[in-house]
């Protein structure tokens, strides 16, 4: 999709496909090395802030070649531009709530008990990293198949998210501070897959349909 995209394929779409693939590595590694603070207390041997700061200056980097392109040859690639930007846009996202998670990890250092919804997040937070992988090849390979299976596995996540948290607003038992953290990670982790799904979607629809489920 994206050689057709752009007019014939030249060193701009290399340059950026390489820029996408950095960050992509880059918020990948983030988002593993988050859960295993957010569950496993790992000590923070990773500067999430710095890497989030190498991430913005990324797409920073990936947004402005786009532009100086267009300003040379206006006539040229600017479905292709605005397809870019935005899927740039949901990468630097994804970085964004990793460091959230990292920052309420740090809010609450407690023992989590391992209990059935705690299990859950588990489970969501592995199928949301493999996630990473899938939409990384799918964008590489510009695979529209797995694309839409990805957009597939982020519904059933961010249901699971849902239920996670109505059921936080009807349980009694449980403290306000537990609440808390267990309503924001579910929130944090339907976002990180949303943005991934983003990115997959833009695989399948047209710029105007980025983030939306294709038409059939």
């Amino acid at each position: 999709m994206f050689e057709r995209l752009f007019k014939g394929r030249d060193y701009l779409l290399d340059k950026v496909l390489e820029g996408v693939e950095k960050m992509f590595i880059e918020v990948e590694e983030m988002f593993s090395f988050a859960l295993s603070v957010l569950f496993s207390h790992q000590d923070e041997t990773m500067d999430i802030y710095k890497k989030d700061q190498t991430i913005n200056r990324w797409q920073i980097d990936i947004k402005r070649e786009l532009i100086e392109h267009l300003v040379l040859s206006p006539e040229k690639d600017a479905i292709a531009a605005l397809i870019f930007t935005t899927l740039v846009n949901d990468i630097e996202r994804i970085g964004d709530y990793t460091k959230n998670i990292i920052e309420l990890a740090r809010l609450y250092p407690e023992e989590i008990k391992e209990d059935e919804r705690v299990k859950q997040l588990k489970e969501d937070g592995k199928e949301i990293l493999a996630l990473f992988s899938s939409t990384k090849r799918a964008f590489k390979e510009n695979d529209i198949a797995k694309a839409k299976e990805i957009m597939g596995i982020h519904t059933h996540i961010a249901k699971r998210c849902d239920k996670i948290i109505e059921e936080l607003v009807l349980e009694k038992n449980i403290s306000s501070r537990e609440a808390i953290f267990y309503a924001l990670v579910s929130r944090y982790f339907k976002r990180v897959s949303a943005h991934l799904k983003n990115v997959a979607s833009g695989i399948v629809n047209p710029f105007h349909r980025i983030g939306y489920k294709p038409k059939e």
